[in-house]
């Protein structure tokens, strides 16, 4: 366990890249977004056209046809869903719901999850986890430091880490949890990116388990980060509560229009799951031939770098890369990383190549 200062910053924020560097946003390479590059399904952009007329009016507070396609889409009853706009006011309102005194959160992790807690008056204990373990908690050590916390944060697959902790585990964590009355909740925001979704995600455990949340976004996979969109799996009565915790109109129009659409387009699903399993193990290989940098194994749509080797810091990295139009992910903030960590969003062949020849050149210098 540890203490950790947070300094909290995002990556994505073009407008400000376009001030810092004098180019237009729509002329970077935007490395530092974990956001599907490809844009939305064309049903999404369709039905947002179709529904401009619509925002004379107040937006479904109950969100009850997106809500069904959800459940289709996941396989689970509607009831059990709570949509939101993005998973990060899902994160503010479990927390707000839930009110912990007390949150363990594995890190290094979003930050979100700790501005939360802050925000609601609690306090946050840090759980480590290290590259030298695959970034992986022991999850024996982190059972044992359940007796003093009321809620515990897992991000699966981690951000920025990449790693995906397997489903076993984390029902081991579940069971030493609900034995000592603590919350779970487990932010599956890039879960539709790994290798086998449905086998990683816990979100039909949710429903059953009284002391679990699954979040989920549909920002990053059917990139739709503009909109805001994501949602939460609970039980009948956790869902109640963070339902009425919930604004009522925090999910626009557009946005569930365009979620409708997503989610039945099988043919873009399962376009960009085969594009993210071939382009993850190039990027993995690439990256890892290049001198000085140490590469950890990705499971989702963006892959975590140790640039020490090189004395380069992430910092001055990106300001090298800046100016050439390309953005990457310092992680110098997240909790208990160093000034040398950066982090790669994968994206399509070309640019992934243009980040990749940049990379080799500044590596050698």
């Amino acid at each position: 366990m540890g203490v950790f200062s947070v300094k909290y910053a995002h990556g994505g924020n073009l407008i400000k890249a376009a001030k810092v560097y004098g180019l237009p946003p729509e002329e970077f390479l935007d490395f530092s977004a974990n956001v599907n590059p490809f844009g939305p399904p064309q049903s999404a952009l369709d039905a947002v056209v179709a529904s401009l007329d619509q925002i004379r009016w107040y937006p479904d507070p109950d969100c009850t046809d997106l809500r069904e396609s959800l459940g289709q889409y996941l396989g689970i009853e509607p009831r059990n869903i709570v949509p939101g706009n993005g998973a990060n006011e899902l994160i503010h309102l479990a927390v707000r719901t839930l009110k912990p005194s007390t949150s363990l959160i594995i890190a290094p992790t979003f930050s979100e999850y700790g501005r939360a807690v802050e925000i609601g008056g609690g306090s946050v204990v840090w759980f480590p986890v290290h590259g030298s373990d695959g970034f992986l908690p022991d999850m024996k050590l982190l059972a044992s430091q359940l007796d003093d916390v009321e809620l515990v944060f897992v991000c699966n697959p981690g951000n920025p880490s990449g790693a995906l902790v397997p489903k076993e585990q984390l029902l081991v964590l579940l069971d030493e949890a609900e034995a000592r009355g603590v919350m779970v909740v487990i932010d599956e925001a890039f879960v539709d990116f790994v290798e086998d979704p449905k086998g990683a995600t816990l979100r039909w455990e949710a429903v059953s388990r009284e002391n679990l949340v699954v979040l989920g976004s549909l920002t990053k996979f059917f990139a739709l980060p503009g909109l805001r969109l994501g949602y939460a799996v609970c039980s009948d009565h956790v869902a109640s509560r963070i339902g009425e915790a919930r604004d009522p109109w925090s999910v626009n129009w557009l946005a569930q229009r365009a979620a409708i659409r997503s989610v039945d387009d099988s043919s873009y699903i399962d376009r960009i799951r085969g594009w993210v399993k071939t382009e993850r193990q190039f990027m993995f290989q690439s990256l890892s031939h290049i001198k000085n940098l140490k590469v950890y194994l990705p499971s989702a749509n963006y892959v975590l770098v140790d640039l020490r080797a090189s004395s380069v810091t992430a910092q001055e990295l990106q300001k090298k890369l800046g100016p050439r139009g390309i953005l990457i992910r310092d992680c110098s903030n997240y909790p208990f990383l160093d000034e040398y960590y950066a982090r790669f969003a994968i994206r399509t062949r070309e640019e992934n190549q243009i980040l990749l020849a940049n990379l080799e050149g500044l590596m050698r210098v």
